[in-house]
């Protein structure tokens, strides 16, 4: 993309004389975690603005996601999945050691992990942002469903992987989940409030104050395992992220 990036870039002599507004844009990585304010987080982007130029945000699964697939996507269409947050992503927690411990065969390492997701019924860049934000947090992604997953992620309850998933036990989820937890991070039984069920869709399994209950629950318990980020620990934790 260097050669892109190189036509993108804005110098203050592309104006003509009558001072039209430059159509230029620049796409700005942040990792999220605080309130993004061009005017107050850098004077730069401000000035830029005020030029006429369109300040992007985005955030390192849109970077990875672009690259991964060589082509530019617009971040607005899944704000979720590409453009930088006020909270700080959470990661999945470890797998068992226990569990894990192999004898060096990759094959008897993915059955131990605790998080080995596959994903259905996404076709455009959304899919590929998915898969790059389960890389990120933690979990082991395959392309393929087999009875070792551990979860599935779907679009709709319906196809060939959602029932293979359901004759196999494993928790058949929507991608809501995906966002639950990286905002308040990973707790045992979580996936129940976004199980898929063959013919409603989403299951209501539990009440709107049950609902809250867990989600404020879920929230405290992870604040106290996993404080967000300060500034000084976020280089590092981005690091290990991404």
């Amino acid at each position: 993309h260097k050669k892109r990036m190189e036509d993108d870039s804005f110098d203050a002599n592309d104006m003509d004389d009558e001072g039209s507004k430059p159509n230029k844009k620049f796409y700005v990585v942040s990792t999220g975690g605080y309130h993004l304010d061009h005017a107050n987080f850098c004077p730069l982007l401000s000035d830029l603005e005020k030029l006429g130029v369109d300040i992007i945000p985005v955030n390192p699964i849109w970077v990875l996601t672009c690259a991964s697939e060589e082509t530019e996507c617009d971040p607005a269409m899944y704000p979720l999945l590409f453009q930088p947050q006020t909270w700080p992503y959470r990661l999945l927690p470890p797998s068992n050691s226990a569990s894990s411990a192999t004898d060096g065969n990759p094959a008897t390492a993915e059955e131990g992990r605790r998080f080995l997701i596959s994903v259905t019924g996404f076709v455009d860049m959304s899919r590929y942002g998915i898969i790059q934000l389960l890389k990120s947090i933690g979990a082991t992604y395959t392309d393929s469903l087999r009875a070792k997953n551990t979860h599935l992620i779907c679009k709709e309850a319906t196809g060939k992987k959602f029932i293979r998933a359901l004759e196999w036990r494993m928790h058949v989820i929507s991608v809501d989940w995906l966002y639950h937890v990286v905002r308040y991070g990973y707790k045992d039984g979580c996936e129940d409030m976004f199980t898929l069920d063959e013919t409603r869709g989403p299951v209501k399994t539990m009440t709107a104050q049950n609902r809250r209950a867990f989600t404020k629950e879920v929230r405290l318990d992870c604040d106290k395992q996993n404080p967000p980020l300060s500034k000084s620990g976020e280089k590092k934790a981005n690091e290990r992220n991404v």
